[in-house]
């Protein structure tokens, strides 16, 4: 099984739905974890009661991490969306005890094939991160960082949890 896991607000709900949807087509065995930043968007997806899915209040990710209680009020909603990332990450692997990786999705993105062929490439890898490859016409964009944190996988061993504990 491969564990994913997701965050967003209702003004995501429907890029989300379209991430859990390509997920559901071309993956037959995975499980996402849903943080949902507000009320609403926990309403909407109780109510469509997906499979596979599980879902979580930001609440509950609070009450587990103190830390993001307290910096919250300092955060823009996308700066708090990041700082929850790798909470997240640590959340779904301490629930789902059979789950070997997680792997972090921005809710914009979509699968057109089984993301088995990415597991594959990096399977031996405690941690995996895309580089951003901004073209020489956007290096302002460089500014941003090396990486992209819309997609990250970490395995369950000591060395990827020290990153998500990073």
């Amino acid at each position: 099984m491969r564990l994913y896991c997701t965050l967003f607000d209702r003004n995501y709900l429907i890029r989300g739905l379209a991430l859990y949807e390509s997920l559901a087509r071309h993956d037959p065995d995975f499980l996402m974890v849903v943080l949902c930043i507000d009320q609403p968007t926990h309403d909407a997806l109780s109510a469509l009661a997906l499979e596979n899915v599980r879902l979580i209040l930001v609440e509950t990710l609070e009450a587990r991490d103190p830390e993001l209680l307290r910096v919250r009020p300092e955060r823009s909603l996308a700066e708090f969306c990041f700082t929850c990332k790798p909470v997240l990450m640590q959340y779904a692997l301490d629930t789902v005890p059979l789950a070997t990786r997680v792997t972090y999705l921005d809710s914009d993105l979509y699968f057109f094939a089984n993301p088995e062929i990415l597991e594959d490439l990096f399977s031996d890898a405690s941690v995996a991160l895309t580089p951003h490859r901004f073209p020489d016409e956007f290096a302002e964009l460089r500014r941003c960082g090396e990486f992209n944190a819309g997609w990250v996988s970490a395995n369950n061993s000591s060395e990827g949890l020290r990153f998500l504990e990073w």
